[in-house]
């Protein structure tokens, strides 16, 4: 039995180094191997050339521009009131996704609507992602969304700005940061 438990054991033994060779050797030649040459695959020499272009950022950086801003809208205490999100000078991005933040004591978020920049819009709660289905950056201004706010009945006057959280984020086809300023205004309750 001893003779038999030892034998599993280096059959064992010799299958896990000859898979860790195995996997060793394919990352190696995964990685490029054989260094700096051309084996004249168009996908990868491709990817070489866009990568070394002076006017193309690289992966992780950042492109300023765009302006996203709302005015102050006015309501009531029990009505609704709808906030229109515009851009504006629009450097081209592909998606965006959204984190609101305002006084959930005075208002509720209760709809959303694409606006006229991309065709995808998705809303989870206070989270809206929105993106271009034709994977491509998109550089129109006009309407980003429209949200509605539902004003609670017993809501006090005031002044709620609406904000967007620190997650929030937009980006372009070429994965990098978008960063736009941003000026959202305030839902007024009078």
């Amino acid at each position: 039995m001893k003779n038999k438990n030892l034998v599993v054991i280096v059959v064992v033994s010799i299958l896990v180094v000859a898979l860790l060779g195995f996997g060793i050797f394919w990352g190696i030649n995964q990685l490029g191997g054989d260094g700096d040459k051309d084996n004249g695959d168009k996908e990868s020499s491709s990817q070489t050339d866009s990568s070394n272009k002076d006017d193309k950022p690289s992966k992780g950086d950042t492109v300023s521009g765009g302006k996203i801003e709302t005015e102050d809208v006015k309501s009531n205490a029990g009505s609704n009131v709808t906030v229109e999100v515009k851009l504006n000078k629009n450097p081209g991005f592909n998606a965006c996704q959204l984190f609101l933040e305002y006084d959930k004591n005075v208002m509720t978020l209760v709809g959303g609507e694409n606006g006229n920049i991309l065709d995808q819009f998705e809303r989870n709660g206070d989270r809206i992602v929105i993106y271009d289905s034709d994977n491509k950056d998109n550089t129109k201004n006009g309407t980003l969304l429209t949200l509605e706010f539902a004003i609670k009945e017993d809501a006090a006057n005031g002044e709620y700005p609406i904000k967007l959280g620190k997650d929030t984020m937009f980006a372009n086809i070429d994965e990098k940061d978008v960063v736009p300023s941003i000026n959202l205004g305030s839902v007024i309750v009078e």
